[in-house]
Parts: C-alpha cells; structure tokens; sequence
C-alpha cells in the first residue's frame, strides 16, 4: 500500500468511507490525476517540490542533546512558581553553521537586508531563561493574558468521530474583520472499521500585543501523539511570549522555542505518565507582521505563501530521503530503510540499528525521544519572507493529510481562484474535500487526520 502512517507497527483496516461531499470544480485539475491506483497519485516522492525555492538547510549543530544530558527537564512547577533553570552552555559550534540558519526570500524584488551568516549573526538581545518542566495551565492563562489579545487552541475533549472538527479553547476575542482574514479545519480521518483513535492533529493562533501574530500546525503520531501535538500547540507560542522578542530575535527566538518545547513535552509525559519513547509530531510555526514572514518547522507539516496562483515560499519536508538529513541520521548510528512498492511508491523509514523500532517517515521531530540520540532533532529550519500587500499575498499550513496527495502547486492554483469568489471559510472546506477526496481514491480504507489554516495577509 502506498500511504501508510507515519509508524510501521500502527495497521490499518478495512473501511467504508462515506460517500464524498461534492468537491469544488477548481479542484478537478488534480482530483482527476487522483484515481484508485495509487500510483497515478500526484505526491511528494523525495519529500522536496521541484520548484521549490532554495534547498533543505544544511546540518544544523545538535546543541540540544548536549543540554538535554546536562540539564534533564524539571518534572513539575506549581502554578505561578515556575523556577528559572538556567541553560547550559551550548556545544561548539561548527564555523560553517549558525546556530540558527535563516534564509530570506523576497516577494518578486530583492530587499536591503542580508540573511545572518556564521560570521554576521543577527544583532539581538540574549534570550531570557525559559522555565522547564510541565506548563500548568494558570501559567498558560496568565500569559495569554499578559501577552496576547487572543489565543485559541484545540482541546483534547468532543468527540472523535471521523470527519468532525476538533473543539477549540478560546482566550481573549477576534474582531470581525480578522475573523474574515484566517478559517481553519482540523478532522480526524478514517483509520479503521472500529476506529476509536483519537484527532491526533492540533493548531493554535496568537494574537500577541506587541502586534506580531502566530500560527502553529502540529501533527501528532504513534501512541500518545495527540498528546505530544496539543501540549507543543500551547507550549511553543508560550515559550514565544516570555521570550520579549524583537525583530532582530526571531529567527534566534524561534530556534531555542523549538528545542525547549520538546523539553516540556518530555516533563509533561513524566508528569502525567505517558511516554513519548516512540510519539512524537511535526510542527510548522509562522510569526508574522507587515510584510515580514518568518517560518520555522520540523518534519513534514508544511507552510506555503502564494500570490495570484504563484509560490512565494514553501518550506520543504523533512525527510530521511534527503542526502543531508540522511548523513545527519546514519553518522550517529541510525539505519534507514527503504522500501518499493509494486505502484513505484518509494518509502523511507528510520530505525534504531539492530532493531524494529520505531520506522518513523520524518528526519526531524518534536518528541520521539527514542531517535533523539540517533539525529532525528528538533531543531527547525527558520525562514524569512518578505511580502508585498499589491501581490494579494496568503498563506496556509497544513498537516501531511492535505500534502500527501496535494501538491503546492495545486493549493496555491486553486485556493487564488476560490478566495476572489467565496473567501477563506470556503476555500478551506474545499480544501478539505479535495484532500479527502484523494485519499479516498487512492487508499479507500484510510485517511489521515487533516488541519488546513488559511490566512489572507492585510
């Protein structure tokens, strides 16, 4: 089978999907290339878009395992009391590779600013000591209130029907007009006759009060992925918040946020007695205000900006597949995998040497603890947009259940043409339906949970 989730023990049953709901014709240009055959399916085969603007990052140091062995995270904090641990002082750097790689791309004009090098770093102020340990959930409302004119996130309560909307959590308000400028969805999928796993997809909007807003996407897998996607959902624009950032900071603030969320998801697993020995999730993240777009990521969620139906940016997935996230994982000894199915569908996969454990589809990852000493790192790959209002500028994230058989090219084609006509709420339902629609005819008896968010920049 040519799709399969993203952990080889997970299996997949038989199901009857229900029948499809109409798909918008400007989809079709796609869904026609989509039938049973898996593969006649448009996909990612090497992780990365052909067109995609500039490469993969190179090796970036793996400065937190360092940390992580000499500063273990704090298992709990009480509410209001969360003590300040400093960082240990980071690995050597390699001369060649900044701490924090940032790329700038300019929308259809170059800028005057330079992206940092090795020797250039960004001018910004050191970052604040952030807590670690399990967020208790006053601290997380203390901050929202402190720092934000809105927060919202989705909750791990409802109903995990197959199709149905996560609930979310709301802090502070949107006003109307800015709640016409972003729609999002987030469905569990079909993953079985008796399908009683949870949404394990998750997302969060900030709204912060120095005018910057923030979007995050995560896509949870293995057994407690849920749990690992909803805690870094709320973890990561924290984390953000306290760190008082400026411009200058952001590519710096972002990268260190990273990291110490994959901390706090660790303390929160010891806190709350689940393990994320082989659960994990990808995450993108984007911080932006006027025309400056800074987009961080790990794995395979991904962020594209279009403008009338051309790619601005599109961040590129990271995979075992690519020769440098390849090397990363096999100089500190993991293995990976690769197989070929009978369709032509190519699959790597990533395994502790000598074992079965865990076959995970992504190089790098929030979580996962048991390939963490094998390369598979939380560091994400920053970038830096420069938009312009004229070019009618937007941008959705979304999790692997819309990226596996849509291509970006396809989003962006067909998002530009529905959002002139019926706005985001609608390009975001039919972005769904095509979504779904593909993996109905290419697998049948699964789909995979979907998130989409969509914004329309001002």
């Amino acid at each position: 089978m040519g799709c399969m989730p993203n952990y080889v023990t997970e299996t997949m049953r038989g199901l009857t999907l229900p029948v499809q709901k109409a798909v918008d014709p400007k989809w079709s240009t796609e869904l026609k290339k989509v039938n049973a055959k898996v593969g006649a399916c448009i996909k990612y085969q090497n992780g990365i878009s052909s067109s995609m603007p500039g490469q993969i990052s190179p090796e970036l140091p793996f400065m937190w395992k360092k940390d992580y062995l000499s500063n273990p995270p704090t298992p709990y904090f009480e509410p209001g009391t969360a003590p300040v641990i400093p960082a240990a002082a980071p690995a050597p750097k390699p001369p060649a590779a900044p701490a924090a790689e940032v790329v700038q791309e300019a929308a259809k004009e170059p800028t005057s600013a330079e992206p940092p090098t090795a020797s250039q770093p960004p001018a910004a102020a050191p970052l604040p000591n952030l807590p670690r340990g399990k967020i208790a959930q006053q601290d997380y409302r203390k901050c929202w209130e402190d720092h934000t004119f809105c927060f919202v996130y989705g909750t791990l309560t409802g109903s995990n029907t197959p199709g149905i909307e996560r609930e979310l959590e709301w802090y502070g308000a949107v006003t109307d007009a800015e709640m016409k400028r972003w729609a999002y969805t987030c469905r569990k999928g079909h993953k079985g006759a008796v399908d009683n796993t949870p949404n394990q997809d998750n997302f969060s909007m900030a709204h912060f009060k120095n005018g910057w807003r923030m979007l995050c996407c995560m896509d949870g897998h293995g057994p407690f992925g849920q749990l690992v996607a909803t805690t870094a959902v709320q973890s990561l624009p924290y984390l953000v918040a306290l760190s008082n950032f400026e411009a200058a900071d952001i590519p710096k603030v972002l990268t260190h946020a990273f990291e110490e969320v994959h901390f706090n998801v660790e303390a929160t697993a010891l806190v709350d007695q689940w393990s994320t020995e082989t659960s994990g999730c990808t995450a993108v993240a984007t911080l932006w205000k006027g025309n400056q777009v800074y987009i961080a990521h790990v794995g395979d969620s991904r962020c594209v900006i279009g403008s009338k139906s051309q790619i601005l940016h599109e961040s590129a997935d990271h995979k075992p597949s690519n020769a440098v996230e390849k090397q990363r994982i096999e100089e500190n000894g993991g293995e990976i995998h690769t197989e070929v199915y009978p369709d032509g569908w190519t699959e790597h996969r990533i395994f502790v040497k000598g074992t079965d454990k865990p076959g995970l589809s992504m190089s790098r990852s929030i979580g996962d603890q048991i390939v963490k000493p094998i390369g598979v790192m939380p560091t994400p790959e920053v970038r830096k947009v420069e938009i312009r209002r004229e070019d009618e500028p937007f941008m959705v994230l979304a999790s692997d259940g819309v990226w596996e058989f849509l291509t970006s090219e396809t989003v962006v084609k067909a998002a530009t043409s529905t959002l002139r006509g019926r706005g985001v709420q609608q390009t975001v339902q039919d972005l769904y339906e095509a979504a779904k629609q593909c993996w109905h005819n290419a697998e049948s008896d699964y789909c995979d949970d979907i998130t989409a968010i969509l914004v329309e920049f001002e």
